[in-house]
């Protein structure tokens, strides 16, 4: 959901999706009901879920992928769920490294969650 509100304020977005999960809300029994938010969809908790979590090794090769072709010249790094201590960690890796990158740019990273 965030990577499509950021794109349509016009940022550009390289997403790296924690988790692929798919579920619908406990009351709701039909999949065309539109008005599912992140909270009301999208739960381990719930007893239908589809999907899985991304592992640490994966994030961290994207993220090459993406340093790879330069595209890590970041401003801002949101986070969101993360499914376990490794991607925590993985995550931390990745803003330390965006942070002490954005040094020559003061004040042109944020981290928010």
């Amino acid at each position: 959901m965030a990577t499509f509100v950021m794109q349509a304020l016009g940022c550009e977005v390289s997403a790296i999706n924690t988790v692929q999960f798919s579920a619908f809300a406990p009351e709701s029994t039909t999949p065309q009901r539109a008005s599912l938010t992140h909270d009301q969809a999208n739960h381990t908790g719930y007893k239908q879920f589809k999907g899985r979590k991304t592992p640490a090794e994966e994030i961290a090769d994207l993220y090459e992928g993406l340093k790879q072709s330069r595209l890590n010249d970041f401003d801002v790094l949101l986070s969101g769920y993360c499914p376990s201590a490794g991607v925590v960690q993985q995550v931390g890796k990745i803003a330390r490294e965006t942070r002490f990158a954005s040094t020559t740019k003061p004040g042109a990273f944020f981290w928010g969650t």
